[in-house]
């Protein structure tokens, strides 16, 4: 595969469906612990994202149907309201992830929207069937729309890392939760020590 960094970039986007899909409502749900830790979630955030058959050869996990499939943030800076969707569809036996989409959407105190939306483009379970628009950067399999809705042109679709479910629902939310960061730079590159400095 060449066309440099892009053709790379789809086939480490290939591998994402293949890391423990077994896993996904475990790691999201953990997640979705931390919004209930920092008070933007109510408690029952774990318990509503659940699964359902799709015909006999998929499962999705969701938010119940009984919220609309959405959940409701609060305390949010800057939005009046937001709501956060995840949906992730697993095939093959549920041993492939087909498709996965995490959508935070919200209104601002000023009325203006805001959407922040990340999908694994569907593939159906057919390698290769994700080849949407002209190419793999245009249109990489894995990418986030940011803007007042997705539908708004022009629709941006920018690439994002291979990343599974989870990773990709914390880099979401990091953008509008407050405390919410998982990669502080401070854990990632700790100051020296005293002693260090000194030595």
């Amino acid at each position: 595969m060449n066309s440099g960094p892009w053709g790379e970039l789809y086939g480490q986007h290939q591998r994402v469906r293949l890391r423990d899909p077994k896993t996904v409502s475990q790691d999201v749900r953990g997640v979705l612990r931390k919004l209930v830790d920092l008070k933007v979630a109510e408690q029952n955030a774990m318990s509503l994202f659940t699964d359902r058959k799709n015909g006999p050869a998929a499962r999705t996990w969701r938010f119940a149907d009984s919220c609309n499939q959405r959940l409701n943030l609060k305390s949010i800076p800057y939005l009046k309201t937001v709501s956060l969707k995840v949906f992730v569809t697993l095939r093959r036996n549920e041993s492939y992830i087909s498709a996965f989409t995490v959508e935070l959407a919200g209104e601002r105190e000023d009325g203006s929207t805001l959407c922040i939306a990340a999908d694994l483009q569907d593939d159906g379970g057919n390698p290769g069937a994700d080849r949407a628009g002209t190419g793999a950067c245009a249109h990489a399999a894995l990418h986030c729309h940011v803007g007042p809705s997705r539908e708004t042109q022009p629709v941006l679709r920018v690439p994002l890392p291979a990343s599974g479910p989870a990773h990709v629902l914390e880099c979401v939310l990091a953008q509008v939760v407050p405390g919410f960061e998982p990669a502080k730079w401070t854990d990632l590159f700790p100051p020296e020590s005293r002693q260090s400095r000194v030595s």
